[in-house]
């Protein structure tokens, strides 16, 4: 029995010895895991290239620019909304988009002046068709020659191309020579 009993208490001992390298063992890497991943972590942050931060604050800065720039172009193209000249809206909206595309602000204007830029010239177009239905064709004449104005930069456009006609067709009615209804000045000195 005193064998046996000799055999358990080191059979036990072996296996208490076992428990605690298993319980120990396994908590010490866990517990120095954690500080390498922080020393690691910390070592790449540390390592961060000044370069790299340079950039960074560049685009910060590039950044506040952009929507510095946005914000003028946006503000003029409003105003020239305001004022109908939608010519100039547009191209101020448009330069808005260049510094930021996806801003819906001036998208939306953008769209919007194109669309009051488009009733104007139809509301012209109307107008003069009512007034020569109406005999009244110095008035047509009138509202032609606003759509050459506004379309002037233009001629290639076939709204410019039918005012142009119209006037063409007045002179008729009216029993002037080609080119009398003047619309445009620098046309007077030619």
């Amino acid at each position: 029995r005193k064998e046996s009993s000799a055999a358990s208490d080191v059979y036990k001992r072996q296996i208490f010895i076992i428990a605690v390298v298993i319980l120990f063992g396994s908590e010490s890497p866990k517990e120095k895991e954690p500080q390498d991943k922080k020393r690691l972590l910390s070592a790449n942050v540390n390592e961060v290239d000044s370069s790299f931060q340079k950039a960074i604050a560049k685009r910060r800065k590039d950044s506040k620019a952009n929507k510095e720039k946005l914000a003028l172009y946006f503000k003029r193209g409003l105003r020239e909304f305001r004022e109908g000249n939608y010519f100039r809206a547009i191209n101020e909206f448009e330069n808005a988009q260049q510094w930021s595309p996806n801003d819906p602000l001036a998208n939306f204007y953008l769209r919007k002046t194109r669309e009051k830029l488009e009733e104007q010239i139809e509301s012209y177009f109307s107008k003069a068709l009512r007034d020569t239905d109406a005999i009244n064709y110095l008035q047509a004449s009138t509202s032609y020659c606003s759509i050459i104005r506004l379309l002037n930069r233009y001629k290639d456009d076939q709204r410019y191309k039918s005012a142009l006609e119209g006037i063409k067709n007045l002179e008729i009615k009216l029993g002037l020579d080609e080119g009398e209804i003047k619309c445009i000045e620098k046309e007077e000195n030619k």
